[in-house]
């Protein structure tokens, strides 16, 4: 039996699942003939996927906050008329209340 085992030839990482293998290289086309298969196999490396998001080459891969996102002015104000209206209607349901 045959092991293969591939390797980040950035971070020196073990790869342990052939889909997370991102081939990086270089290509090259003429404007009429465009085929996108063409990659020089000379330039060629592999990167594991955490290299090839460190590098931002996937455009989808963004990194998720941990923190949440800092309130815009307009929520701001929001929470702030939110706030005094109900401090007003509290005032008022006190005030019948009382009466």
């Amino acid at each position: 039996m045959k092991t293969v085992t591939n390797t980040c030839d950035f971070c020196k990482e073990v790869i342990p699942e052939d889909d997370q293998i991102w081939y990086l290289g270089l290509y090259c086309s003429h404007k009429q003939f465009t085929h996108h298969t063409a990659l020089t196999k000379t330039l060629q490396q592999e990167a594991c996927r955490a290299c090839t998001e460190k590098f931002r080459l996937i455009p989808f891969a963004q990194k998720k906050s941990e923190e949440p996102p800092m309130p815009t002015d307009a929520e701001k104000l929001e929470a702030v008329i939110y706030d005094i209206v109900g401090n007003a209607v509290a005032d008022q349901l006190r005030d019948q209340q009382r009466t």
